[in-house]
């Protein structure tokens, strides 16, 4: 009787683990599929990317690279932007693989080929505790097929590692500002992401950096009311370290390229070139799609799912979409470089 007695609280602690299992098994069944789609949009996005890339050869901007490496060393292409617009840490790592006798058109590929298939495993990973599983495999899905990713991945250019460096850097700050996990964690993984994409595109920083005007013009109306003055200062303080945490190593890698190369970049700044033809066929060419009726049916979807995304996350749908707009608006100024030569 008395083994018994001793017995049943571990009894009943098995029962309890027991009936915690069972109730999570329809959950757990109602998940797998989630799963299995995110699983299957990672293989086919991997397969769309690496698929014949050994037996590609180099195109267009591709040759800018290997001219600025073949003409100047390490320092050299460290230092200038060129007027083509080299990319200067893949051009550093050609040159390195250059001078090794390893410089070949996979080698160039490979870097872009492993920020375009990160990306389909960060960019939900990121998000799990924004998004629900089921929109995370679907928007899984989509970037696997989307074919300016997939394009891309496939190109010796830095435009895969942008925009895997993009994802990071915002929800990072967005993660850092809403002080969800470790603070120090998330600002290190934004002041990276930033600096690689700023260092690889100078315009990325405009996408990158608007978090700053995004919040800080949010923290200064805050500054207004008394009752909210304080936090809102205090929110100020913390941008302006972050702002000179992420600044600081942008300005020693892009301040020699700027002072050497600003006659080269102020040519390509002027008025821009774009019509709404062009903006329906880059539109077009977003989507992978070639119809009107197409496209017009996308857009539908494409904002109903910004305004459901919006009632449940408003601020990071508000962030990202006026990043876009800012963004957009900023490429549109700068002069195509066949136009500024």
């Amino acid at each position: 009787m008395g083994l018994a007695l001793a017995a049943l609280p571990a009894w009943r602690r098995r029962e309890g683990a027991l009936s915690v299992a069972l109730s999570r098994t329809p959950a757990a069944r109602a998940a797998w599929p989630w799963w299995l789609l995110s699983l299957a949009a990672v293989i086919a996005g991997a397969f769309l990317r690496i698929s014949q890339l050994r037996s590609q050869m180099l195109v267009d901007d591709e040759w800018h690279a290997v001219r600025m490496l073949i003409h100047a060393d390490m320092t050299g292409i460290a230092s200038h932007f060129g007027l083509a617009d080299h990319c200067i840490p893949l051009t550093l790592y050609y040159r390195w693989l250059y001078d090794r006798a390893m410089l070949s058109e996979w080698s160039m590929h490979l870097p872009l080929l492993i920020a375009g298939v990160a990306l389909l495993l960060a960019a939900p990973w990121l998000l799990r505790s924004k998004l629900a599983l089921s929109t995370r495999a679907i928007w899984t899905g989509l970037l696997a097929i989307s074919p300016s990713l997939v394009y891309f991945s496939r190109t010796a250019r830095p435009y895969a590692v942008l925009a895997l460096c993009g994802v990071i850097a915002f929800v990072a700050f967005r993660n850092w500002r809403e002080r969800h996990g470790d603070g120090r964690v998330w600002a290190c993984m934004y002041v990276v992401a930033t600096f690689i994409a700023g260092w690889s595109h100078l315009l990325s920083l405009v996408f990158t950096l608007w978090p700053f005007a995004y919040y800080g013009m949010g923290d200064l109306r805050a500054c207004i009311d008394r009752g909210t003055r304080m936090q809102a200062l205090r929110s100020l303080r913390q941008l302006v370290v972050l702002g000179f945490l992420v600044s600081a190593p942008l300005a020693l890698a892009l301040g020699p390229p700027l002072l050497n190369d600003w006659g080269a970049m102020a040519a390509k700044a002027g008025a821009n070139s774009a019509t709404l033809e062009s903006l329906y066929r880059t539109m077009l060419m977003q989507f992978g799609i070639a119809g009107a009726w197409l496209c017009a049916i996308i857009v539908v979807l494409f904002s109903a799912g910004a305004w459901r995304l919006w009632r449940s996350e408003r601020e990071l749908t508000t962030l990202v979409l006026s990043a876009a707009v800012v963004g957009g608006i900023a490429v549109l100024q700068r002069t195509p470089p066949e136009h500024a030569l």
